[in-house]
């Protein structure tokens, strides 16, 4: 965990998370992915649970289209190469699905950002360890940040 700071305001980050007075952000690599202004921030909480942003909705999707995979198999072994292009078509969906349901049931630390319309899950790249978490969390704290 290093604080940087920079011209304009200081920055706390944690493994892939940084907090700053301007709101909250989510990098990977070098890229800001999620940003969240700080206007829109309530509260903040760590956990440890699905990594999805919302698990249920990806599941639903990933059995849906692994379902679709299926099918596509079952058509190849029936109808032969007749239809190639259709089943190879369903195939690759089916792995897309596949790919979703296991992304929704891996499991991970993550912030939960209670923001003023909706809540939005912030994961953490890397090993997690719990007393570094800690410190910044109380650290973003010392920013104004409501974090518990």
């Amino acid at each position: 965990m290093e604080a940087q700071k920079t011209n304009e305001t200081e920055r706390l980050f944690y493994l892939n998370i940084a907090f700053s007075e301007k709101g909250i952000s989510e990098f990977s690599g070098k890229r800001c992915v999620v940003f969240i202004p700080r206007a829109e921030v309530v509260r903040i909480e760590s956990r440890r649970g699905s990594r999805a942003e919302r698990p249920l909705v990806q599941s639903i999707a990933g059995v849906i289209l692994g379902g679709v995979g299926v099918y596509g198999v079952f058509m190849a072994l029936r109808v032969g190469l007749a239809l190639l292009r259709w089943e190879a078509g369903f195939i690759v969906f089916g792995g897309i699905g596949i790919w979703l349901l296991i992304e929704s049931l891996k499991q991970g630390h993550f912030l939960l950002v209670t923001c003023s319309k909706e809540k939005r899950k912030l994961i953490f790249d890397g090993k997690v360890e719990e007393s570094a978490l800690k410190d910044f969390l109380t650290k973003a704290a010392g920013l104004g940040y409501d974090c518990r």
